[in-house]
Order: structure tokens, then C-alpha cells, then sequence
């Protein structure tokens, strides 16, 4: 599977491998909104990713991303309904703490690195002392393979 467009949350999901064909989304959302409160759902396609953020009040946001071009943001349901009602989707659903949503919801747009570093290359902390030296605003996506975890570390011009 190749590495997802968007940038998703680490958090083991609160459910995982759904197919959307069998999903009626604004009435899963809705669900979804009465359980857990605020999330997110991710569907991915061989070419496209859906991502809708929600609180248990209303859509935070959502995008539509396929391959290859800038994703598309929308405040409304409609677009992402009109999307997954034209092929099919994995879907996971995330548990994001209401406080978090409005973060994850509101992050810009970002453009991945073409190069992924390796600890052998640069560690960490000079990694991180360097982009702090530059003020350095995005994150770092770090994977630790032998213990099969993960986080993101954000950056604020450098902090």
C-alpha cells in the first residue's frame, strides 16, 4: 500500500477496514457524532483519500484529495457525499478529543518531502535542533519501526 496523500491522526482507530459500500454516511456520521462526539473518517480509494472531520454538533471539515492534485476543502457534507457515491472506500473512523478537533480540522494544506530520513542519516535531536535553527513551521511524520509506533512532532517557526 502506497503512503497516504493526507496526513492522518497516529491514534489507533476506533474502527477500522469498513467498506463504504455499505456505509449511508450522513447517517453513519451521525452515529458517529452521537458515540464518540468528535473524529474523524478517512476513506481511502486506490486513488483518492477522504477525510471528514466532525464534533457532535456539526462537519468541522472535510477533504477530498486524488492523487497527484491539491486537495479540495469544504465545510459542507455534500461534496464528500457526491465523492464516495462514486467508488468504493476503506474506511477507518478516528476518536479525536474535542479539543484536538478544531486542529486537525483547521491544518493547511502541506506538501510532503520527496526524501524520508533515516535515523542512521540524522538523529532526532539534530534534526529537530536544525529545524528550530531554520524556524522551521510544519512536522515531522516519525515512524519507529522496531517498535511499530509513530508520531507527529509540529513545528511553529521553530517551536
Amino acid at each position: 500500500m502506497t503512503e497516504p496523500l493526507m496526513l492522518i491522526p497516529k491514534e489507533k482507530p476506533y474502527l477500522s477496514g469498513l467498506n463504504s459500500y455499505y456505509l449511508c454516511f450522513d447517517k453513519f456520521i451521525e452515529h458517529l457524532q452521537g458515540d464518540i462526539g468528535s473524529g474523524g473518517l478517512y476513506c481511502r480509494s486506490t486513488d483518492q483519500e477522504i477525510l471528514v472531520y466532525f464534533d457532535e454538533r456539526e462537519i468541522v471539515r472535510g477533504l477530498i484529495q486524488q492523487r497527484g492534485k491539491r486537495a479540495q476543502m469544504s465545510e459542507s457534507i455534500e461534496p464528500v457525499l457526491q465523492s464516495l457515491d462514486m467508488q468504493n472506500y476503506i474506511v477507518n473512523v478516528y476518536y479525536l478529543d474535542s479539543s484536538s478537533i478544531f486542529f486537525w480540522g483547521q491544518m493547511p494544506e502541506f506538501k510532503r518531502a520527496k526524501a524520508t530520513l533515516k535515523s542512521n542519516d540524522i538523529s532526532l535531536d539534530d534534526l529537530v535542533y536544525r529545524l528550530k535553527q531554520k524556524r522551521f513551521s510544519g512536522f515531522i511524520d516519525i515512524s519507529l519501526l522496531k517498535r511499530n509506533e509513530g508520531a507527529i512532532l509540529f513545528f511553529h517557526q521553530g517551536e
